[in-house]
């Protein structure tokens, strides 16, 4: 079904298994922030990437990227490695989607789905 929701948004596998961890609670804000990454590759087909046109989105600092690198590393449906920063938090719960933007064909990979990843103010 995601193909038929989200046509625009390819997930790396690993994903999949971030659902099984989740709590309930958490599925509106993960289909809210899907359909906004998914509106946005349309409305803004063709366009450089702007952060400031999704909600609650920014990257990683350099200093946790630095420090939590492996954490921050997905393999695509094709094998490719990617770090990923970018990410849009969710609103009253500590929860992240990690994305690589423009991705293939103007769509958007998105890595992680879940609780908060380490960072250097949030280690664990």
């Amino acid at each position: 079904m995601r193909k038929k929701f989200f046509p625009h948004l390819y997930f790396c596998p690993s994903v999949e298994e971030d659902f099984g961890v989740l709590e309930i609670f958490y599925l509106n804000q993960i289909m809210r922030k899907l359909k906004e990454l998914e509106n946005y590759c349309v409305k803004y087909a063709g366009v450089k990437f702007n952060p400031t046109q999704l909600t609650k989105t920014t990257t990683e600092s350099k200093v946790t990227m630095k420090k939590y690198k492996d954490e921050h590393t997905f393999m695509d449906e094709e094998g490719a490695m990617h770090i990923v920063s970018w990410h849009m938090r969710f609103t009253g719960i500590p929860g992240r989607i990690f994305f690589v933007p423009e991705y293939k064909q103007g769509g958007i990979l998105v890595c992680y789905i879940g609780k908060k990843l380490p960072n250097v103010t949030y280690p664990t």
